[in-house]
């Protein structure tokens, strides 16, 4: 993702606030680690990316290859 920071102290209290997530950095790399709740994994991914788009405006989210939304954590999907 791109358009905002960690450094970012405001979107890094939205991001934690009202998702219940995580903004961290590794490698130059900025993460963002949110979950959503929906009747499958793209009903899920749709909602989440609206609400996180209509509270952080700047944000631009670029998908991960190898990552699919809804696979469980423990595993890795480039496997």
């Amino acid at each position: 993702m791109e358009g905002i920071s960690v450094d970012d102290d405001q979107a890094v209290g939205i991001v934690f606030d009202q998702f219940d997530g995580l903004l961290t950095r590794h490698r130059d790399r900025h993460l963002l680690d949110v979950a959503e709740t929906g009747a499958d994994a793209i009903k899920a991914a749709h909602r989440i990316v609206a609400r996180l788009r209509r509270a952080l405006p700047g944000l631009r989210l670029i998908r991960r290859p190898g990552r699919m939304a809804g696979r469980a954590h423990g595993g890795d999907a480039d496997a």
